[in-house]
């Protein structure tokens, strides 16, 4: 079982040179976006994305 950050993030396919960018709190809100963004779209989630605002 992961218990540290890294680890977690190790598990769930972020690439290791990327994992150290995390140190700063802004590549979080552009890091994760996208890929939530293509996982509800593969979902079904049907959204006007026009309005998306980040």
């Amino acid at each position: 079982k992961a218990s540290y950050q890294w680890q977690i993030m190790q598990a769930s396919g972020v690439p290791e040179d990327e994992i150290k960018l995390f140190a700063d709190p802004q590549h979080w809100l552009n890091y994760f976006p996208p890929h939530a963004i293509a996982d509800l779209k593969a979902l079904g989630l049907k959204a006007d994305w026009r309005r998306y605002m980040c």
